[in-house]
Parts: C-alpha cells; structure tokens; sequence
C-alpha cells in the first residue's frame, strides 16, 4: 500500500528499528574476512563449524541448565559463537542502534559496555554510527569472563584501524562497582549491556521474588555508572523471547521505582499494560533480516538454522527527563485480524494503556506515532484484550467531511 494513502500516514510514525545503509551492508559482508584474520579455521574446523553451531545452539536455548562451566572455555564453541551468534547480533544491533537516535558523543567520552562479550554492541555501534567514527571516543570493555576480554579487544580495534578511527578500546576487569568509582572523573556518553540479565535471571530456577530480588540487584550495580553528572543513557538489550521480554518490563518497572527516566520503547511512565498477571505476552520487537550478510545466510543454511526475522527487546532509561509529547504511542506488536475492525490491527502502548489500532498493517512493529487526545476519548474496549479500539484516521476523516 503506498504510503500516500496510507491511513496513518499523516500521524508520521517514527521507526525504532532502522535501515542497513549499502555502506553499512558491505562493512557486515567484509566483517567475514576480519574473523578470518583473528579467529582462522582450518578446513577440518571450517567443515565442524556448522556442527558446532547447532550443538551450541541447543546449550543456549534448551540446555542451558545443563552447562557446568562457561562455553567461552570450548574453543568449537568459542569459533561457533564468533562465527554465527556474534554476526546475528551484530545485524540485529546495528539495525537497533541504527534508529535509535542518542546525542552525539562529545569528544573525549567513555562508552561502557558492561557484559561486552566478545565487543558485540562497541562493533554495533562502529557499524551503525559512521558520523561518530571521527570522534576520539573511549570504548570501555567489561565482563565477568575475563578470558573472553583480550579477544574482544583485538576484534575491536582491528575493525576500528580498518576505518581509521580514532576510537580507543579498553578493558575492565574489575566488576562493576569498582569500575563505577574509577570512571566517576570521566565524560560518560553511553551505558550499554546486551543479552547480559538472561545470562544469570532464569524464571526456572527462581521464584517471582528472587527473579525481581536479581532485577533490582543488577539495576543496583549500574546505578553509579548512571547517576554520573551527564547522566548517560543506559541502553539494556535482552533477546525477544519471552523471559528476555518480561526481564526488561521488570527493569523498566524497577528503574522507574528507583527514579529514573523512561526514554524508549515507552512513551510514558505509567506501569506497563503488558506486565498484569493478565497478560499472556511480553514486549519485544520482530523485524526481517534485511542487511544480513550472504556468507552468514549460507552459515546457517549449513546449520540448520536459518533465519526468517530477528527480534530484541530493548530498554532505554536515564536520570535526566527526556523530552516526550504527549499523546505519543508506540506499536508493540505485529498485525493481526480482528474481526470486528476494518483492515489488520495492531496493539499500541500508550500512557491510557493498551490500545487496538484499526488498519494499521503499514505500521511499523515498534513504530511511534502521536495522537490527538480527541482519538482516545469515548471509544470502545476490544472484549479480548480490553485495549482501547482507535478507529482508522481515514474513517474519522470521512466522517468529519460528511459532517460538514
């Protein structure tokens, strides 16, 4: 449907997820040839790789209680994860990152990547942000498997030194607290961590209670890094699966409890309609795997484990207020029928709750959109979910000029 006519067209709704440049695409493709250089394969490794990949695959989505001791000390694991994990998430951050739109970094910032692995979100970003790479930035390494941190280094800043970037990488080893205090004299830009709570938060092995206890814990060991004078933006990205969706709406809920400020997914910091016990689904966001490179397709076509979409689920918060509309929404799932509205629907958050938008195909899963306070009063509540029916602006448009 083109956009011209599109219902919601005039709302002009504002993608999270963002677009793979060409340059960007060919930087992804080229990726390939640095794993080549840090991480070589023999031809008996090579031939093993996709075995590996489906073995670890399997640890890490049905077996994880299983493993007895990091999959970072397997080197067939090691050279799996760089070669299939480590490139999804590269393509799924930089997508991320791409249409989030964080202030530019002021020369001379620190952005702390706690959980770094082996550098996944500094390569994201280096991927997504061509206009930060002239700054002279800080990149600081951290995680709890130390083993894992020399490598991420060199996966760095040999991607940083093909750009001739002036970014400079550095590791911790120390655990968060003790970082905190050493950086409180530096100009924090960013504070990333991503598929970092899932590592250690299992619904599993804990009740409700320590599942919110470990929650608040973590949040407690970034909080000095977050309360610094620039008040950074903290940027937590959890796999789009159902614990690491209801892991961020639990932050989301801690993080507001201890003062902080909502700044994306969420529109408003009223509780999240999807946390009542109620509720049968989780926040997250899928979209395709455009920008992925053709060498990783065929990898996982070897593995068995091809894609068709990718999914996170984000959260973004900070101790200063950002600057929010009222009457802004966000699309929280993909489209759908419902039988008594014209078109597919899809839900929406908003500050009223959890709304049905009538129509809405065309809009982006996550896309953010503002409307008039006129939209939401006097409608009807969908007997299912109990979301807010918004009928289609076009049908409200109709209407108007048959009134006049």
């Amino acid at each position: 449907m083109e956009q011209s006519t599109y219902p919601w067209a005039r709302f002009e709704p504002v993608p999270l997820i963002g677009d793979v440049t060409p340059a960007c695409s060919k930087e992804l493709a080229e990726f390939l040839a640095v794993l080549g250089e840090i991480r070589p394969l023999s031809k008996a490794h090579a031939e093993a790789l996709p075995g590996a990949i489906n073995a670890l695959s399997r640890i890490l989505t049905e077996a994880r209680a299983e493993m007895t001791k990091p999959y970072w000390s397997n080197q067939d694991f090691v050279s799996a994860y760089l070669y299939y994990f480590l490139p999804w998430n590269l393509v799924r951050l930089t997508r991320f990152f791409a249409g989030l739109c964080p202030e530019t970094p002021a020369k001379g910032s620190w952005i702390v990547d706690i959980g770094t692995g082996p550098g996944t979100v500094p390569l994201a970003l280096w991927f997504a942000k061509p206009a930060w790479r002239t700054i002279p930035l800080t990149l600081c390494l951290q995680d709890s498997q130390r083993s894992v941190l020399p490598l991420a280094k060199r996966l760095c800043e040999r991607v940083f030194c093909r750009g001739n970037s002036p970014w400079k990488v550095v590791i911790a080893k120390e655990p968060v607290a003790s970082l905190s205090r050493r950086l409180l004299g530096e100009s924090l830009a960013l504070v990333t961590c991503a598929n970092v709570i899932n590592e250690w938060v299992s619904r599993r092995s804990l009740g409700e209670w320590d599942f919110s206890a470990r929650i608040n814990a973590f949040l407690e060991q970034l909080s000095p890094l977050l309360v610094h004078k620039q008040a950074p933006w903290c940027v937590c990205i959890e796999p789009g699966t159902r614990l690491g969706g209801t892991t961020i709406m639990a932050l989301r809920k801690e993080a507001l409890a201890a003062g902080f400020q909502i700044v994306a997914p969420c529109t408003h910091a009223n509780p999240c309609p999807l946390l009542a016990k109620e509720r049968r689904t989780w926040c997250h966001c899928t979209f395709d795997t455009t920008g992925s490179p053709a060498w990783l397709n065929a990898l996982s076509e070897q593995a068995q484990l091809q894609k068709e979409a990718l999914s996170l689920a984000p959260l973004v918060f900070t101790k200063k207020a950002p600057k929010q509309s009222k009457g802004e929404i966000r699309c929280i799932s993909s489209s759908f029928v419902v039988p008594s509205l014209s078109g597919k629907a899809r839900y929406a958050c908003a500050e009223k709750g959890l709304l049905l938008l009538e129509d809405a195909e065309g809009l982006p899963q996550y896309a953010r959109l503002r409307l008039e306070e006129t939209s939401l009063t006097g409608l009807v509540r969908d007997t299912k979910s109990g979301a807010i029916c918004v009928r289609s602006p076009k049908e409200h448009g109709q209407k108007k000029a048959r009134k006049r």
